[in-house]
């Protein structure tokens, strides 16, 4: 019941917080998984609740028809039709308990001026729907400049905490965030930002 309601929940939220600055155009989307030996990066993942997960390298084509990868737990699950979802996500994947979740939305780079331009923009909407400043910092993931966030929404009474990422690629800016119940969140953060840093646009 909790579960459903969660998820039915977050999926509203979703639709309401977390949108593109531009319209994406809306294709199939499929994906394919394919296991790869460990690699320094797969070894810093840990967490209490999945510390016997295996790992996968996996391609994930994304709603535009752009591959990226990224390394999660095997057992973790790919939506399969994220537009039923939001008109703007590319994918979303989530574990099997339905506790952890990763989502992506990527724009074309032509449509915007710069990396913090389009920062600003994603912090005036979120702040605007939160009710409360939302701002970006500077990190390093990679060896490249990323933004970064955390907040906690308070959606239907109840309390979820999201880590958020804005990441510049080739063609794109990459919106990526992590989330899950608040009191979950101090066990999941390293787990989640370990996910969303692992992510490559092919």
């Amino acid at each position: 019941m909790k579960k459903s309601i969660f998820t039915t929940t977050f999926f509203t939220l979703f639709c309401l917080l977390l949108s593109g600055c531009s319209q994406l155009p809306s294709t199939s989307s499929n994906s394919q998984s394919e296991q790869t030996t460990a690699t320094n990066r797969q070894n810093t993942f840990s967490s209490s609740a999945s510390s016997e997960a295996i790992f996968l390298r996996k391609n994930i084509t994304g709603i535009s028809g752009s591959v990226y990868q990224l390394t999660f737990p095997s057992d973790w699950i790919e939506e399969v039709d994220p537009l039923s979802q939001n008109k703007d996500l590319e994918f979303m994947i989530y574990d099997k308990q339905e506790r952890e979740f990763v989502a992506c939305i990527s724009e074309n780079k032509e449509d915007f001026t710069t990396l913090d331009a389009y920062a600003e923009l994603v912090s005036q909407r979120l702040t605007r729907t939160n009710n409360m400043q939302i701002q970006f910092n500077d990190e390093l993931m990679n060896g490249e400049k990323i933004k970064v966030c955390e907040f906690v929404s308070d959606v239907q009474g109840l309390k979820l905490s999201y880590i958020y990422q804005i990441i510049e690629t080739k063609n794109h800016y990459v919106q990526l965030y992590g989330w899950t119940f608040t009191r979950l969140f101090e066990t999941s953060r390293d787990w989640l930002r370990n996910i969303m840093s692992s992510f490559d646009e092919m």
